[in-house]
């Protein structure tokens, strides 16, 4: 059970005709990402009865997807970025997104001081019988 298409197939396809700027997707594209979503996928995974490769490998599997379905959309003559990506897998890693965050830092929210006047928000929800 799965979803390869929405997780494996489809990203790849959308980001790969994207970023060469295919004029079309065809089946083509689909076909060619199933090609290279099924190298991923060894025979001892095969043999365990799995079928997609393991979601730890989802970026590698669309970052690869979509330079096969950019390759295509040259080879059939849809690309309209110029001049064609030396590399194509190198140029769509340069395109992606890194979900990079900074580290955090959390705050203890201070205790009020007993004399301490009520804030807005405490008037405001008095007022309101909250």
């Amino acid at each position: 059970p799965g979803q390869g298409n929405n997780v494996f197939i489809f990203p790849g396809v959308g980001f790969g005709a994207w970023a060469v700027g295919s004029t079309q997707v065809l089946d083509e594209f689909f076909l060619e990402a199933a090609k290279e979503l099924a190298s991923y996928v060894s025979e001892e995974e095969l043999a365990e009865g799995r079928i997609y490769p393991s979601i730890a490998k989802l970026r590698e599997v669309s970052r690869n997807v979509a330079a096969r379905t950019a390759e295509c959309a040259y080879a059939m003559g849809l690309a309209t970025l110029e001049p064609k990506p030396g590399n194509m897998r190198d140029f769509i890693e340069q395109q992606m997104y890194e979900p990079a965050y900074g580290e955090i830092d959390y705050v203890t929210p201070r205790k009020k001081a007993p004399d301490e006047p009520p804030t807005l928000d405490e008037k405001m929800s008095r007022a309101m019988g909250a």
